[in-house]
């Protein structure tokens, strides 16, 4: 009963498509955050279909409505400068990063992170990214079993604590690294990055074009494109 309610009163603060549920047609108020986060919570929770299930027409316009309440909060008056630039244009490209072989010895691999000053680092087998490694999957080696989950569902504590204890027990950085970690493209906007580095907890993704790693964006590179001015972004980088 709480979705419809939900819904309902998402759709009292927008200009109205076709009108649902039999709601009026009335001018759109000041968006807040509250309303787009009942906007997220009320398309999250309608019904879901599959491409080739059709819609109902006032289902297509409850979320065309919804929709727009989210997109609202995506104006450019109301995000920083630089959130419609590419990845391309901002990454640290390939060449400039520090990678590790698979095959590497985990010690070795600690020293580098140490000495370089970088907390994790993409691991790149013939150019090819399969996995990313940082400091704190090398903490591992030195909590042992503390590490280990003690609550929570059963099945997820042995699927969590079997990737710990390999860890625990691994000495090179294959046996440490995180595997198929998440990637972005080139092509993504730094919007969307920044959208997957909250959504994902991550500092940093991947950049990743056919399987090959290209390059590295980091939270930094984001927030320093934010404080770009009209003479450009060389005194940051």
């Amino acid at each position: 009963m709480l979705v419809p309610a939900l819904a309902l009163s998402v759709l009292c603060y927008v200009p109205s498509l076709g009108g649902v549920g039999g709601v009026a047609q009335t001018p759109a108020v000041a968006q807040t955050p509250a309303v787009a986060s009942r906007a997220a919570v009320s398309l999250i929770s309608l019904p879901w279909r599959a491409k080739n299930q059709k819609k109902s027409e006032p289902e297509v316009s409850e979320r065309r409505q919804l929709r727009a309440v989210l997109q609202s909060f995506s104006r450019d008056d109301v995000l920083w400068p630089g959130a419609s630039q590419l990845v391309s244009e901002f990454m640290t490209p390939n060449v400039d990063l520090l990678t590790f072989d698979p095959d590497m010895c985990l010690k070795e691999a600690a020293t580098l992170l140490v000495a370089k000053g970088v907390a994790g680092c993409p691991v790149v087998k013939d150019g090819r990214l399969v996995g990313v490694i940082s400091q704190t999957d090398m903490l591992f080696k030195l909590a042992g079993t503390r590490s280990l989950k003690l609550v929570g569902p059963r099945s997820e504590r042995y699927m969590d604590n079997t990737k710990r204890i390999a860890k625990i027990k691994g000495s090179t950085v294959r046996d440490s690294m995180t595997a198929s970690p998440k990637t972005i493209a080139p092509t993504t906007t730094i919007k969307d990055a920044a959208g997957r580095m909250l959504r994902f907890g991550h500092n940093r993704l991947m950049v990743v074009e056919g399987g090959r790693l290209v390059g590295l964006l980091s939270a930094t590179d984001v927030i320093k494109l934010a404080l770009c001015d009209e003479d450009g972004c060389d005194d940051l980088y």
